[in-house]
């Protein structure tokens, strides 16, 4: 498991984020919070995406969804 200093900041929100609890974006690969668990009390930053063209599940940051005009 990573150690939160080598995680670095969320690319949204600019917090450190928790090795636990992130996500890399499918569209730009910068780092975002996403809860792992219902239990996780966080905001998430993103969100999970399921990308029609290829009918798999992966995860985009809130900046890339907006501009996809994907909801959060």
């Amino acid at each position: 498991m990573a150690s939160e200093e080598s995680t670095g900041p969320c690319h949204i929100c600019g917090e450190p984020l928790d090795p636990d609890n992130l996500a890399n974006c499918n569209v730009c690969n910068r780092r975002f919070h996403l809860a792992w668990s219902v239990k996780v009390t966080r905001q998430n930053c993103g969100r999970v995406w399921v990308d029609e063209d290829s009918m798999g599940i992966g995860f985009v940051c809130r900046d890339c969804a907006l501009e996809r005009g994907l909801s959060l």
